[in-house]
């Protein structure tokens, strides 16, 4: 059972998400909600705290993406043991000069950099929708993928190797590629996928030197 030891504040100006979020990773931080504790299910949760299922859902897919929770295919989420991060030692302030302080800048009223993000504007809800939506509909995006870079974008720009560098001219990007490896014909990582592929070395060899053969 979890019990959550901060109220909600619909009057707050933080999201209702967030304010569950925050208290929900307080509490797996001190262990009151300790490891591999399964928690309630969203719907039921939504009716405890009176708030919409999709409040729940966005805080338990925040707690999730940072590793508070694991999700597990129809059984739910489930808590995750919490690593600290290593606290560093304390440093000894260095001696105060006497000299005067400096006057200290006035405070920037409108921050109008392409720096940062204001958390408060940021859509949690629609990102945390969508990631939800790309992972389940395309599982392989969690996978390290073809050792020889994206097939699909290979063939689509004509890449036989992975090693090139792109060039803007003329109104276009231009493509060079240096043999069907790295820059001296045949590739490590696409002689073993071939491998893997049931292909022997004579097969692979004629793959990446089209137009020789071997001599013993």
């Amino acid at each position: 059972m979890v019990h959550l030891t901060t109220a909600l504040d619909a009057a707050s100006g933080v999201p209702l998400y967030e304010q569950l979020y925050r208290s929900l990773a307080a509490e797996m931080r001190t262990g009151a909600i300790s490891a591999g504790t399964r928690m309630p299910g969203k719907r039921r949760l939504a009716a405890e705290l009176s708030v919409s299922v999709n409040t729940v859902d966005a805080a338990y897919q925040m707690l999730a993406a940072e590793g508070y929770l694991e999700a597990r295919e129809r059984s739910g989420f489930y808590v995750q043991e919490y690593l600290a991060l290593p606290t560093r030692p304390e440093e000894v302030p260095p001696p105060v000069s006497a000299a005067p302080p400096e006057a200290a800048e006035p405070p920037v009223r409108f921050d109008l950099s392409t720096r940062g993000v204001d958390p408060g504007l940021f859509p949690f809800r629609t990102w945390a929708r969508l990631q939800k939506e790309l992972l389940y509909s395309s599982p392989q995006l969690l996978t390290h993928g073809d050792a020889q870079g994206d097939p699909a974008l290979r063939q689509a720009l004509g890449l036989r190797s992975t090693c090139f560098t792109v060039r803007y001219e003329s109104g276009a990007f231009c493509f060079t590629t240096k043999g069907y490896g790295h820059g001296v014909g045949l590739s490590q990582w696409g002689a073993k996928a071939l491998a893997e592929q049931g292909q022997n070395f004579a097969d692979i060899l004629a793959h990446y030197y089209p137009g020789t053969s071997l001599s013993g």
